[in-house]
């Protein structure tokens, strides 16, 4: 299954291109499965759409150190997902 029909029946409805982008990118890292049980996907999937930018920022560790990539990627993803078109 892709990424993009996989993650709308999860996460509730998606309002904006601009947040079905920014979780797809989010749930291509971590895999659909793994993202589902996130923190960030039960705030969407209880549609609390209102500020969950902080949620993308909590995932920038791996292995134990937080590294700048994953910093920069979280921080997009989260304007992405904020951008109301």
């Amino acid at each position: 299954m892709c990424i993009e029909t996989s993650i709308g029946p999860h996460w509730g409805q998606i309002v904006y291109d601009e947040q079905e982008a920014a979780l797809i990118d989010f749930a291509r890292n971590f895999g659909t499965g793994n993202s589902q049980g996130f923190t960030l996907g039960r705030v969407i999937e209880r549609e609390e759409h209102a500020d969950p930018r902080a949620e993308f920022r909590r995932w920038v560790w791996s292995a134990g150190p937080n590294l700048p990539g994953l910093i920069r990627m979280r921080g997009e993803e989260a304007e992405l997902y904020a951008y109301q078109s």
